[in-house]
């Protein structure tokens, strides 16, 4: 689960517009993206990229300052609300708005479930908590309130003992119970939507790309579907993969050795800071060993506890 702090657009960046509700501003999104780049992902001009789980553009723009406009981006968006955001900036921001790019409204999943409408689950509130994965967000949400209710009981734990025990118990049940969950939902403004979805394999083959200098991949929860998406021929076109994941059930392990298994084997891993919700969500990197003589980037967040 994703809050979100502070208001406003991060100086020099431009106006970003949000989708109709939304309580996420530009400069929170900005600030986590550019944990991508801190832990070591590289564009330069003319570069590919492409930016699952897009939001409202806040990644691309950053690529797109990077390379100087020089780049051609495919951007993949699933939320109805969102997508008509993101399509609005691409057509009134200065920088992005002379790139080459593409927008497609489809959610990326693996071969199994290519080509059909799969539930995706729109928080209009908080928009970047949507999700493909129902049952590991509100497990997330569940981590949230535990999280909280452990650091407000903390703070009352020499004053008021027992008090701060009852207060931990319920802000850390808050989401629990049919109850709960309901409120909760409604304070996130959860929406359900049908959302074609395709592969990566197929978007390779139909856009004919010759290679693929980054993929970002931030889709809460799914990224393991999208990356099984890629073929072993798509697979061997990308020089780089970010994305934001976790290591709750030895999911880290699990996209580290798909990504070793298709020649990705120079991997980075760092903890996410911008967003502080007691999630450990981490940063991956990974990239061909060929890179291997690029000077290292200057020092980003620590790395990630394996457990």
């Amino acid at each position: 689960m994703q809050t979100r702090a502070g208001a406003g657009n991060v100086a020099g960046s431009g106006h970003l517009e949000r989708p109709p509700g939304s309580k996420v501003t530009t400069e929170e999104l900005l600030r986590e993206v550019e944990e991508y780049f801190a832990v070591g992902a590289k564009v330069t001009p003319g570069a590919i990229v492409l930016d699952v789980g897009s939001n409202i553009g806040a990644f691309s723009l950053r690529v797109s300052e990077r390379c100087a406009g020089d780049v051609r981006l495919l951007c993949f968006e699933p939320s109805p609300a969102t997508v008509g955001a993101l399509r609005s900036n691409f057509a009134t921001h200065p920088t992005l708005r002379h790139t080459r790019h593409s927008i497609h409204h489809v959610g990326l999943t693996s071969k199994e479930n290519a080509q059909r409408e799969l539930a995706f689950y729109d928080f209009r509130r908080f928009p970047t908590n949507s999700t493909f994965d129902l049952g590991g967000k509100r497990r997330e949400f569940e981590i949230f309130f535990e999280d909280r209710g452990r650091r407000i009981g903390a703070l009352f734990r020499n004053l008021l003992p027992a008090g701060a025990r009852l207060l931990e118990r319920l802000i850390s049940r808050a989401p629990k119970g049919k109850l709960g969950w309901w409120v909760l939902c409604q304070v996130m403004g959860l929406v359900e939507y049908k959302v074609r979805c395709v592969t990566l394999e197929e978007v390779v083959r139909s856009e004919q790309l010759p290679r693929i200098d980054l993929l970002k991949i931030d889709v809460e929860g799914a990224e393991i579907e999208v990356l099984r998406g890629l073929g072993a021929d798509a697979f061997a076109l990308v020089q780089q993969i970010v994305l934001e994941t976790h290591n709750r059930d030895g999911r880290l392990r699990t996209i580290e050795e798909l990504l070793r298994r298709h020649g990705l084997s120079e991997i980075r891993v760092a903890v996410q800071h911008a967003v502080d919700n007691g999630l450990e969500s981490i940063i991956l990197l990974a990239a061909r060993p060929e890179r291997r003589g690029e000077p290292a980037p200057a020092a980003g967040p620590t790395a990630a506890p394996r457990r």
